[in-house]
């Protein structure tokens, strides 16, 4: 896990963070089905009880530099211009 880049390491957190999504939503569904059948007198709907997937949002340059500049202030960082290449 050391060894991963940080795409990597996030693409594997966002990989097992859907799985808890869906292992979660899986259970809930069977656990409402369950007491649908046992003709329970109230339940609340199903979609209530289900995890939505997080939207996804890119971040702007400006959204990242602010970002980066609040942790840098925050953990005493110094914020450095990279030259790009090309």
């Amino acid at each position: 896990m050391w060894g991963l880049s940080h795409r990597e390491l996030f693409r594997r957190l966002a990989a097992w963070a859907e799985s808890k999504r869906a292992e979660h939503n899986r259970d809930m569904t069977l656990a409402w089905q369950m007491a649908n059948l046992s003709n329970a007198k109230k339940l609340p709907a199903l979609d209530r009880l289900l995890v939505k997937p997080a939207s996804e949002h890119t971040q702007s340059f400006s959204e990242q530099r602010s970002m980066l500049t609040a942790l840098s202030k925050r953990y005493g960082g110094r914020v450095r211009r990279m030259a790009l290449n090309g």
